[in-house]
């Protein structure tokens, strides 16, 4: 009886392990070779014609020491899957980035219930 216990025990443990192993190798699949996920980008927004978030920028920061019109900044929120995001972006040589003709992408863009603390909206002027 105890040789049975123990061979159901190993093909018990067996199986989690062949199981666990898969499910890493699955989510390694996803996260870094297909980059099947969201990410939330902050990109530039036009004041005068969206409603964008306004936020201050710190005041330990050196640039914005030096540079007195960059004390206040307006972006918008771009949701969008990872692999749509140019390999500029880590670099920070792009020009923009925008949703243009790509389905899993929205667009966000400042209201009262998508403020976080230290953050405003602007109103366009139309």
């Amino acid at each position: 009886m105890k040789d049975f216990i123990d061979k159901k025990t190993k093909k018990l443990y067996m199986f989690f392990i062949i199981f666990l192993l898969i499910m890493i190798l699955a989510s390694f699949y996803k996260y870094f070779i297909v980059k099947d996920y969201y990410i939330k980008i902050r990109v530039d927004c036009d004041p005068r014609t969206e409603s964008c978030f306004v936020a201050r920028c710190d005041e330990e920061d050196s640039e914005c020491e030096e540079n007195a019109n960059k004390r206040l900044f307006y972006y918008k929120m771009l949701k969008k899957k990872a692999f749509d995001i140019p390999s500029c972006y880590n670099t920070g040589e792009c020009l923009s980035i925008n949703c243009n003709d790509i389905e899993d992408c929205i667009e966000i863009l400042c209201s009262e219930d998508k403020l976080t603390e230290g953050e405003s909206c602007n109103s366009p002027t139309q």
